[in-house]
């Protein structure tokens, strides 16, 4: 009897979900998942770029630097309001500081002066701007709409600042060699 109390719960642990994605209004753990983890890792690379902004914005004597740090802040501070408001839409819990990882380079970045410091923030955006588009692009074709809806319109955004990170990239190495 045992045995198939445990056949019985096998077959319903792995069938649940399937029920779950086939039931009208209810969403699958995987499908919710995966919109909420979008919205938590774009607020964390916002964070990211914010902070490493901030700190090129007041400690770069480059004039390219620092400008496009400034409009960096501004825009990604405006698009963590937007992301947030969505956040407590879909009641996703969010962090109000950076990951380990963002905090480390933000550490390491404040340590650094000169043309060290501007290639260093150029690198670390680009590297922050590479992770964005792909994350922007898998989610703009999510299972949640609203979610997925915002990853399409912002990602243009996001291109376009890739490009233009990648612009201070090159601009930064030819400066330091």
């Amino acid at each position: 009897m045992k045995r198939w109390d445990r056949i019985a719960w096998i077959t319903s642990a792995f069938a649940s979900p399937v029920i779950l994605a086939q039931t009208p209004g209810v969403s699958s753990p995987s499908t919710a998942g995966r919109g909420a983890a979008f919205v938590q890792q774009a607020l964390q690379e916002q964070l990211a770029e914010i902070e490493l902004s901030k700190i090129a914005q007041n400690n770069s004597t480059n004039p390219v630097v620092i400008n496009f740090a400034k409009a960096t802040v501004r825009d990604e501070t405006q698009a963590n309001s937007v992301l947030r408001e969505l956040a407590a839409k879909k009641d996703i819990p969010v962090s109000p500081a950076p990951d380990a990882e963002n905090a480390a380079m933000a550490k390491i970045l404040g340590c650094k002066t000169g043309t060290q410091l501007d290639a260093y923030y150029a690198q670390d955006i680009a590297r922050i701007d590479d992770r964005v588009i792909q994350l922007y692009r898998s989610e703009s074709t999510g299972d949640d709409r609203d979610v997925a809806f915002y990853a399409q319109t912002a990602l243009p955004r996001e291109e376009q600042h890739e490009k233009l990170a990648q612009s201070l990239t090159n601009s930064t190495a030819r400066r330091t060699t």
